[in-house]
Formats: structure tokens, C-alpha cells, sequence
């Protein structure tokens, strides 16, 4: 731009738009992975509650999901076999799970002992929700999404 000429030259504000979208992308991009990382704890626990829940019908009622936080207040899932820890899954930094039971085993009907559980994994930097919800019942495990989604 040239000294003591009035107005803005295509070229300088072709820049300035791009620099504005490529900033406003980076900051939706990042917005999405976090809830991607949601979404990806949220399948792997149900899956995991899916995979005791089909141990226990099949005769090996050991097998038993663990909810913990540790001394850093980082939330973590454990799968025990007859009392030895068979996996250990720790949440993604900035993400809480809550849960109503401590420990989840089924019957040999399928059914959870106890009563039913719905577990809410929350992002605390967005806000995101996705709650899995233990029918008391039958024992299925859901994610509630779409018109079933947590509001």
C-alpha cells in the first residue's frame, strides 16, 4: 500500500480474510476434536460394559467394571477378572465421568445387580454431554443420542 493513498487494495484484504478463516477454522477444529474425544470414551465404555456383561452370562460372574479417580482426580475405568485387573482405561485430560455405582457385574440373566446406572462423560472446556445409560431390566447398554440425546 503506498503512503498517503486512501482505501485498502484487494490483494491486503483478500490476506486478512484469509487470516480470519484459517484462525476461526483451527479454533472449530479443535472444538470438534474435543467432542470426538467424547464420543470415542463413550463407545468404549459401553463396549466394555457390553464385554462383562456378556462374561458374566456366559458363567464367569468375576468379571466386574470398577469406577476410580486417582490422588490427580483423573477418572478411570478397570475390567477384573476373578480380582486381577485385565484392563485400565483412563479418561482424556478435561473429561469427567459420573456414575451412581462404584463396581458393575451382571447376572447370569444379564440383568445388573442392583439397581440401573447412567453414566454422564463430560468435557469441562465445552460443556459437551454424553450419557450412557444401563437399562436396570434387561441389562442393554445405550448411548443416548439423537432424540434420545441427554438435554
Amino acid at each position: 500500500m503506498k503512503i498517503g493513498k486512501k482505501g485498502v487494495l484487494l490483494v491486503e484484504l483478500a490476506c486478512a480474510l484469509s487470516i480470519a478463516m484459517l484462525l476461526s477454522g483451527a479454533v472449530y477444529m479443535s472444538a470438534n476434536m474435543r467432542k470426538a474425544k467424547v464420543d470415542a470414551f463413550a463407545r468404549r465404555i459401553c463396549s466394555d460394559i457390553r464385554y462383562v456383561r456378556m462374561r458374566n452370562i456366559y458363567g464367569d460372574d468375576s468379571a466386574k467394571i470398577k469406577f476410580c479417580t486417582d490422588s490427580w482426580k483423573r477418572s478411570s475405568y478397570e475390567i477384573y477378572k476373578e480380582d486381577v485387573l485385565e484392563k485400565e482405561e483412563k479418561l482424556p485430560e478435561g473429561i469427567q465421568f459420573v456414575s451412581a455405582l462404584s463396581t458393575l457385574n451382571f447376572t447370569l440373566a444379564g440383568t445388573l445387580k442392583g439397581s440401573g446406572d447412567t453414566i454422564k462423560i463430560t468435557d469441562s472446556a465445552t460443556g459437551y454431554t454424553k450419557v450412557v445409560t444401563i437399562v436396570p431390566f434387561s441389562g442393554r447398554t445405550l448411548i443416548r443420542e439423537g432424540i434420545y440425546a441427554y438435554e
